[in-house]
């Protein structure tokens, strides 16, 4: 894993933690609900809201602490000549605070979920006066059959639908492939009927099964996408992200 020092680049956004601190905090803003007491995140997680997660951890533990260097995603993901500029910047360049946040291990994703909930229900305690009232939140991946459930409810239809609105490989009238640069931003490109953002296309999305990613991405073409698919992945890519649902208590 390659790490480099989130203080090497003056352009990177200091963030606060005020999103989850906020007055009149709401945890289920970015969530729309897809069963009783259970909310998946509209949009895929940004790179924008892991800095948040990797920079708690640094004020919280330390710059050399353990906690700290297991955020890092693996950038070795963007290797080769053709990512060279974005290796170096996906991750820590606002232009791309909004993209998925890629080269995460199933084990980091985990964390982040654990991490969100604990500062969801400590932002409700600081902004709550009576804390008996309050609900208790929990976060995880989704499970394989609640990914599923929802995409085909939320009806994608593949057959009139083109590369551009999933961003993932283009066929040209020739046949050949016409491929993405790189991913597109979380709240871009085919929107659901319910508001949710590249379900398809865009990254492959990792579900509590350990190993299974569901939707496809920007390196597969239309004709390798179905929502019944189970995409394999053994370690961190440039091509799998994921997206969190809450469940209230």
């Amino acid at each position: 894993m390659k790490i480099r020092s989130l203080g090497v680049l003056a352009i990177l956004m200091i963030l606060t933690f005020s999103s989850f601190n906020k007055k009149g905090y709401e945890p289920l803003e970015q969530s729309r609900i897809i069963s009783e007491n259970t909310y998946m995140d509209v949009t895929e997680v940004s790179n924008v809201q892991w800095r948040e997660y990797m920079s708690w951890c640094e004020k919280e533990y330390g710059k050399k602490s353990k906690e700290y260097v297991a955020t890092f995603p693996d950038e070795n993901v963007w290797e080769g000549k053709k990512f060279e500029a974005i290796q170096k910047y996906y991750l820590r360049h606002t232009a791309y605070d909004n993209y998925p946040v890629v080269g995460i291990s199933y084990k980091q994703a985990t964390a982040y979920c654990r991490w969100r909930a604990n500062r969801i229900n400590e932002g409700l305690r600081i902004n709550t006066k009576n804390n008996k009232t309050l609900p208790t939140y929990s976060c995880r991946l989704p499970s394989k059959e609640e990914w599923t459930e929802l995409a085909t409810r939320e009806s994608f239809d593949l057959s009139i639908s083109t590369a551009k609105d999933f961003s993932i490989i283009q066929i040209k009238p020739t046949g050949v492939e016409e491929k993405n640069d790189i991913t597109a931003p979380v709240n871009s490109l085919r929107q659901s009927a319910s508001g949710f953002f590249n379900l398809l296309g865009n990254v492959a999305e990792m579900v509590a099964e350990k190993g299974i990613a569901k939707g496809g991405s920007w390196q597969h073409r239309i004709d390798e996408i179905a929502i019944e698919k189970n995409f394999e992945y053994t370690k961190p890519t440039n091509w799998i992200g994921f997206r969190c649902v809450l469940e209230k208590k």
